[in-house]
């Protein structure tokens, strides 16, 4: 995995280590218990979308 770049210091990721990023948090990410409003209205948002 490709956390480590966090305990390297490093403050920015590049486009690609954002795409890796994503795929590789996915399947940690519980969508239905994460309680981050913010996260809330970009999941609720999505789902209208889909309807």
């Amino acid at each position: 995995m490709h956390f480590e770049i966090l305990v390297e210091g490093q403050t920015e990721l590049t486009a690609e280590q954002k795409v890796i990023w994503a795929k590789e948090i996915c399947p940690f990410i519980d969508v239905e218990s994460n309680l981050s409003p913010s996260f809330q209205a970009f999941r609720d948002g999505i789902r209208k979308l889909m309807t």
